[in-house]
């Protein structure tokens, strides 16, 4: 199966791969019935844009909007570039891979109506390149034919594994599907090993089904909505997992409101609900109509002011969850007595609500005497080569960063190793790691007053603050807080007690 070899990059100049707003696609008389009478404007002076001008429909572009205040005002064969706005009159059309950028803009200006043409491969990212040579290789289309009791929808990410792997500790895989986004970009370059997983999902249950990145380019994209709908349809729950979505599946979910109104649970990642800008017009969107909500501590106010204008109108649950976890219950390893402390900064290379450099200043009297370990596989690259810079400054070859993506098992030897994690979170994130990590008897340093160290204080953690960091190595490794953090995590751990609250979680 050939994806843009077939459908894009031998595009028929008379006859080009169309999409709309509701990423249905369409023939080229569709859209020049909606165009007739109307100007037709590009999004995005880009590069990409510009192989519309190379078919007959390019001749009908008008005009060009562009958010660089220096395109403004200046033109593209001839064709003047101009800020975006809104007219009853314009007809709006783009590749496909600004579409990220364009729903909550166009949406925002008025527009309900759009048109995309993809890009071809030379256009793409390495990323999505990889994407479709995946699907190329995979020579399958994705499409499940059946019904399943339980749709889950879940980005192409790690955490998809651990929950096949619960899941398959006390139910029939035979009634849960899983509906993956983000294809390629929340997983770039398969990063995460997931994409074989896929495959062998399809082969041999049928129970995945891949809707976007490459897989909405293809012959079948209108089979695969298709299929979603039918699945919708015929669930008992559909459970979202996370509250990050791509752009396509936001709207698809928004589209389907009533649906997750009527059976919709979401299973939020963290206490960050709502705080992240990026996953906000999701919650806002789509993702607050679910009939169940469930939250972790210090969610309570942001669920509020979310769902203040719809929560009268319905019947919603807004249910509490502690022991619902991606990581797999496995027995406590026994740790290993370290000569000299070994600290873990961070989780994550996220610049938002993770001040790793700040940890790395505030431990910096202590170089020469700890091992110092940074996570650095994920988040924000820029900021992985400051955190690596300023802690090798620093530590010199006692600094560690961590940039390959580890597998569970490794994961869980590497974080046994840690005797500290020093953390400086704004925001409450991290949830799995620290659970894990409590349960291997690691200490906590967190900054007082952040919704981190509030949301664990309030769990019953034994934390120590920042500010309690002397001049004392010995602090990293004392035993003060250990057991009772152990005490009160270990049943997160028990395989039981984990499938008896996805049971509950999923009867909600």
């Amino acid at each position: 199966m050939s994806l843009w070899g077939d459908d894009v990059n031998k595009q028929d100049k008379k006859q080009p791969v169309i999409y709309d707003h509701a990423w249905r696609k369409v023939d080229l008389a569709e859209l020049q019935s909606a165009v007739r009478g109307k100007r037709m404007f590009l999004f995005g002076n880009s590069k990409s844009n510009g192989m519309i001008f190379s078919l007959p429909l390019g001749q009908r572009v008008t005009g060009i909007f562009d958010n660089n205040p220096e395109a403004q005002g200046t033109d593209a064969c001839g064709i003047p570039v101009v800020a975006p706005f809104f007219a009853e009159d314009v007809v709006v059309l783009t590749v496909l891979r600004d579409r990220a950028h364009l729903w909550p803009q166009l949406r925002k200006l008025g527009y309900t109506q759009w048109f995309y043409v993809p890009a071809p491969t030379s256009a793409l990212s390495p990323e999505m390149r990889a994407a479709a040579e995946f699907y190329g290789r995979a020579g399958r289309a994705f499409v499940p034919q059946g019904t399943y009791r339980y749709v889950h929808v879940i980005p192409d990410q790690k955490f998809i594994v651990p929950l096949m792997e619960q899941l398959r500790l006390g139910f029939d895989m035979r009634e849960h599907m899983f509906v993956v986004h983000s294809f390629g970009s929340a997983n770039p370059l398969d990063g995460y090993h997931l994409w074989d997983l896929y495959e062998r999902m399809d082969r041999k249950q049928h129970n995945v089904l891949l809707l976007d990145g490459p897989f909405a380019y293809d012959a079948e994209a209108d089979a695969r909505i298709a299929s979603f709908d039918r699945l919708l349809r015929s669930a008992e729950r559909v459970i979202i997992h996370g509250e990050f979505l791509s752009p396509a599946m936001r709207e698809l979910l928004h589209e389907r409101r009533e649906i997750l109104k009527e059976k919709g649970i979401l299973l939020p990642w963290s206490g960050r609900f709502g705080r992240a800008p990026s996953n906000a017009a999701n919650i806002e969107r789509a993702l607050r109509h679910c009939r169940v909500i469930l939250w972790k501590g210090g969610m309570e106010d942001v669920l509020k002011s979310f769902l203040d204008t719809d929560i009268l109108d319905r019947d919603i649950k807004i249910a509490p969850f502690w022991n619902v976890d991606y990581t797999m219950p496995f027995p406590r390893p026994p740790k290993p007595k370290n000569q000299v402390p070994h600290i873990l900064i961070n989780h994550s290379c996220y610049r938002e609500y993770n001040r790793v450099t700040e940890i790395l200043d505030l431990l910096a009297p202590f170089a020469g005497k700890i091992e110092v370990y940074a996570i650095t596989s994920y988040g924000d690259m820029d900021y992985r080569e400051e955190i690596e810079a300023k802690g090798r400054a620093i530590f010199g070859g006692q600094f560690h960063s961590m940039r390959e993506f580890m597998e569970a098992d490794a994961y869980v030897a590497f974080l046994n190793q840690m005797d500290a994690a020093v953390f400086y979170l704004t925001e409450d994130a991290s949830h799995t790691s620290i659970r894990m990590m409590a349960y291997m008897g690691v200490n906590f340093f967190f900054e007082r007053h952040t919704q981190s160290y509030e949301t664990w204080k309030n769990f019953g953690f034994g934390l120590y603050a920042l500010d309690e960091i002397g001049d004392d190595v010995r602090i990293f490794q004392e035993q003060r807080y250990v057991e009772q953090n152990y005490e009160r995590i270990k049943s997160i751990f028990d395989a039981d007690v984990r499938l008896k609250e996805w049971k509950q979680l999923l009867e909600l």
